[in-house]
């Protein structure tokens, strides 16, 4: 089949299900399905299969507890995470923001709650997630999750603010400084609906004045300190102690201080100083932009309404267009495959494996970076006077003319365009998408203006190596399933398997160089375990001795008890399931067929189950108890002297019967038939 599925279903729940009979474990193990009807079997790690990293783990503390999260991590296992797992997954190399994006339309976070927040928080503290990543982050938390949300999410930002303006020099610590200055613009650039605490904000606004004008926070700090002083003063109509106006804003635009006009439009409590605000930004760019176009005066009426000029390509039809390289992050996409899942995951190496090249056995995966477009995908129009690329964040409030993002396709179902103009690809795919791949060397994804192929983004494509595959019998002693496999040797350099079953049908891409360590397996099910043997008899107890009777007889000893009875034998296990017979057709051309029927023989393989273990022998009888002996007792005579008569002793306990003998582990099974087969 070709690649058929849009964005959205490759990325379903579903495709990560296993199938019914089949489990699944990482590449370190094999993928082991049991074909038939009973439950699945327990998978073993038995030999690490090829070069495909292990998955990390990174544990986040939330209040008591502690979780652990498989790495890497993609949007769409992310989105069936609870809420902690999203600072696990932004703490990844190449994690993307538009995952916090809630109302997108690709996999995204969808629990944002306390446990979530204390995560993000304590992640972004300790340096595990970028600032910039983070503040990408919350900027798209705080526009669409709900009101209470965002203000908490807002709140803890300004403590976090608060913590690091405490009298420090932030010019010991960059990280420390990046990260205030990543609150400062998230605080300066928020939604207009959205605020904090107002306690919280009071307590941050007098700790920067005073440690401010002191020179507390380093250089470092200052200009960001700055930023958000200036930003909690505006919403309280305050600066320097002077009106703020329209005569106030004037004086910003005649000076060209478009940054503290763009701060007065997103903070000014009152909605006509704003509006006055963004008018005066928009007039300070469309003077000093380099396309005449700019100047037009409806652009300002756009801008206004818009906060971009966005072209109409009816009127202005694309030419021509490319890629600015340069701005492109540059990757491999690693392909991941889980053959018990019929599906696979897009991965790349960490960034610091290198070059856009083929990554060594020891490349770590991480997630697939975000690519932005705007300033990469550059556009001649007809009739503007110099190429365009996709329009910046509309706070930005710039009249540059410029492509909207639903103008920007890509022909390519495995990725989409976003709202933000951001290519995203899809992380989670079905085989049957996958397929297609194996005869490329490179993802290739194409991307249109108006419907006009314009330019494309090219990574190598590498398939790391599947884990093995076992197919076994269903059942004690069951034999293994007798397999149909086509191995076909495609351009650039793979093989495709297709392995039929008679319950079903698998599919894998392997790099010809790993095809050593891709392991094909039919066996036979493990013999049924024998019974265990019946446990000894009870032995009896013994009899109680006679009590003391005067004049003269004393307690009598009681009685031993009985030696428990010894434990019956354990029976035998039964015989392992003969493997299945195997057919192995080869199509390949004839300069290739010797080598692969060589590397076949070795990794496919049919062999019979393990007999089943003996039953363990039963349980020795346990010993009778000993009696007690008799009582003793005192004589009275008239005439004579009081006389003790002593007691008897108790018995000893039985000895404890011998355990029985266990059973013989049952015979193992005999290997099936693999017969490889040349096809012209």
């Amino acid at each position: 089949m070709g690649i058929a599925r849009s964005f959205l279903e490759s990325s379903m729940d579903a495709l990560l299900r296993a199938r019914p009979g089949c489990g699944y474990r990482p590449p370190e193990g094999e993928a082991r399905c049991a074909m038939g009807t009973s439950a699945p079997a327990s998978v073993p790690a038995r030999r690490r299969l090829g070069p495909a990293a292990l998955p990390t783990a990174l544990v986040l503390a939330a209040g008591c507890a502690a979780r652990q999260y498989p790495l890497p991590m993609t949007a769409a296992q992310l989105a069936r995470e609870d809420g902690p797992a999203l600072a696990a997954y932004l703490g990844q190399p190449d994690a993307g923001a538009g995952v916090c994006d809630l109302g997108a339309g690709g996999p995204h976070a969808v629990v944002i709650d306390p446990a979530a927040r204390r995560g993000l928080g304590e992640a972004f503290r300790a340096g595990r997630i970028p600032p910039d990543r983070w503040l990408a982050c919350l900027d798209r938390l705080l526009g669409t999750a709900d009101p209470p949300t965002a203000r908490a999410l807002l709140t803890d930002a300004v403590r976090a603010a608060r913590d690091l303006a405490s009298g420090r020099d932030l010019d010991a610590d960059a990280g420390a400084a990046a990260r205030f200055a990543a609150i400062a613009r998230l605080y300066a650039e928020r939604p207009t609906e959205v605020a904090a605490e107002p306690l919280e904000s009071a307590s941050l606004l007098k700790r920067l004045e005073t440690d401010l004008p002191r020179g507390l926070l380093g250089k470092a700090g200052q200009a960001p300190g700055a930023e958000l002083l200036a930003a909690l003063r505006l919403e309280r109509a305050a600066w320097d102690g002077a009106p703020v106006d329209e005569a106030w804003l004037d004086r910003l635009a005649a000076a060209g201080d478009a940054a503290t006009l763009r701060l007065a439009a997103a903070r000014l409590p009152g909605v006509a100083l704003r509006e006055a605000a963004r008018r005066r930004v928009i007039r300070l760019g469309q003077a000093g932009s380099p396309f005449p176009e700019a100047s037009a005066p409806e652009v300002e009426e756009v801008v206004a309404r818009l906060g971009r000029n966005p072209v109409a390509l009816a009127d202005h039809p694309p030419l021509r267009g490319w890629l600015d390289t340069g701005r492109l992050p540059s990757r491999t996409v690693l392909v991941e495959q889980r053959l018990a899942e019929h599906a696979a995951r897009l991965l790349a190496p960490a960034p610091a494996a290198g070059p856009a090249t083929a990554p060594g056995p020891a490349a770590v995966p991480t997630v697939l970076p975000e690519v932005a477009l705007p300033g990469a995908l550059r556009v001649e129009l007809t009739g503007l006077s110099a190429p365009v690329t996709l329009c910046a964040d509309p706070r930005r409030l710039d009249p540059t003319p410029c492509l909207a993002a639903a103008d920007v396709t890509t022909t390519s179902p495995l990725a989409r365009v976003g709202a933000d103009g951001s290519l995203r690809l899809a992380d989670t795919l079905a085989m049957d998408d996958v397929l297609p791949l194996a005869r490329e060397a490179a993802l290739t994804l194409p991307l249109a203006v108006g419907g006009l192929p314009v330019a494309a983004l090219s990574w190598p494509l590498r398939f790391l190596p599947p884990p093995g595959l076992v197919l076994e019998g269903a059942g004690h002693g069951a034999p293994g399933p007798d397999l149909e496999v086509l191995v076909e040797s495609v351009e650039p350099d793979r093989l495709v398997y297709t392995v039929s079953a008679p319950a079903a049908r698998f599919q894998a891409v392997v790099e010809r160089a790993d095809a050593a360590a891709f392991r094909l397996l039919s066996r036979g099910g493990q013999g049924a375990p024998g019974s265990a043997g019946p446990s000894g008899a009870t032995g009896p107890s013994g009899a109680d001795g006679r009590d003391a009777s005067c004049p003269g007889t004393p307690g009598q000893d009681g009685g031993r008890g009985g030696d428990g009875g010894q434990g019956g034998a354990g029976g035998g296990g039964g015989p392992g399931g003969r493997g299945g017979d195997v057919r192995v057709v080869v199509a390949a051309p004839r300069d290739l067929q010797d080598g692969l029927v060589r590397l076949l023989r070795a990794a496919v393989a049919s062999e019979g189950g393990a007999g089943g273990e003996g039953g363990g022998g039963g349980r020795g009888g346990p010993g009778g108890s000993g009696a007690r002996g008799g009582h003793g007792t005192t004589c009275f005579q008239p005439d004579g002297p009081t006389v003790w008569l002593p007691s008897g002793r108790d018995g000893a306990d039985g000895a404890d019967g011998e355990p029985g003998p266990s059973g013989w582990a049952g015979t193992p099974g005999t290997p099936g038939r693999v017969v490889i087969v040349l096809e012209p």
